[in-house]
Parts: C-alpha cells; structure tokens; sequence
C-alpha cells in the first residue's frame, strides 16, 4: 500500500461517506486561491524513517479552485480542492476530481502552513471526527465539528507531509 494510502486520505476518499465529511467546510469556494501553492512539489511522510515520497503538482485551475496530481512512482491521482479559513487556519477542502460527477463522494480537509516559502507542511483532520450522524451533513455543520475539535481535541489533525517546492 502507498504512503498516500497509509495516512488515510486515500481510502478516506474512497471508502464512501460513511467514513469522512458529507460536505465541504465552505458550500461553495468562497477564498481565493493562495497561489504560494501553486507549483510541483516533492512530499514525504513525517516520518523520518520513511523512505516514500510523492510529487504534487497544484495547479489554481479557477481563481478560487485547485486541480492537484498526487504522483508515486508512475501512478497518478487526481483532486480538485478549493480553500477555506477556520480559527485562522487555512485548509483545503480535498476530493477526487471524478467527484465532480458523483457528488457523493467524500471531502478530506487538510490544514497547511508555508514553514518558507518554498516549505509546506500538511496535516489531515482526523476522520473520526465525522462519525456522527449530522456532523458533516451540511457545509455549516461539517465546518462547526472542525472548529470544536480544533478547540478541544489535541488529536484532531494528524501529521500528513512535508513539501518542498522543486525548483527552488
């Protein structure tokens, strides 16, 4: 299994809705895109015994929306991800592209943090949260169980990657 597999975003978005957020933290993208993102970045895991990496390619497809290609080896994986802002934080709001034509899908919210400006570290909100009937049935409801557990679940992120943007 790949690493993107192993920290869950994989089968997170594959599982169905049972298992993450029915809804976006935003019901349509409302902050434009932040274009440090955009570029190709190499990722790795933070664990340091871990040899995997990926490079993701974040293209601002719309001036509000993202198409992103997560590529291991010769695999690739497509998104498309728009971003929102919680308790300050700025998260993208993630989902297979092929999702656009099957809305039921599930979104994924990753918080990210330029450490540089060529140094981007992710964390995933933990899928638990979204367990409960109700929690993610709407934009509104799926955005006030982030911003509780933010308020007071330590686990509620976990560590994703770190990036580095190539080129730089």
């Amino acid at each position: 299994m790949n690493w993107f597999g192993r920290v869950g975003l994989v089968s997170a978005l594959a599982c169905g809705l049972a298992c993450y957020s029915h809804s976006p933290l935003d019901s349509s993208p409302k902050a434009k895109a932040d274009p440090r993102l955009s570029g190709v970045w190499r990722c790795v895991p933070p664990d340091a015994e871990s040899s995997d990496e990926a490079t993701v390619t974040v293209v601002a497809d719309t001036g509000r929306e993202y198409r992103i290609t997560w590529r291991e080896g010769e695999k690739d994986e497509h998104y498309r991800a728009f971003r929102s802002t919680v308790r300050g934080a700025a998260f993208l709001n993630v989902r297979p592209d092929e999702a656009t034509e099957s809305p039921s899908r599930p979104w994924v919210f990753v918080r990210y943090s330029l450490l540089r400006g060529n140094v981007l570290y992710a964390e995933l909100a933990d899928e638990g949260l979204f367990k409960e009937d109700n929690s993610s049935s709407s934009a509104p409801a799926a955005r006030a169980t982030l911003e509780r557990a933010l308020g007071s679940a330590p686990g509620a992120m976990k560590p994703f990657a770190v990036c580095v943007r190539k080129g730089d």
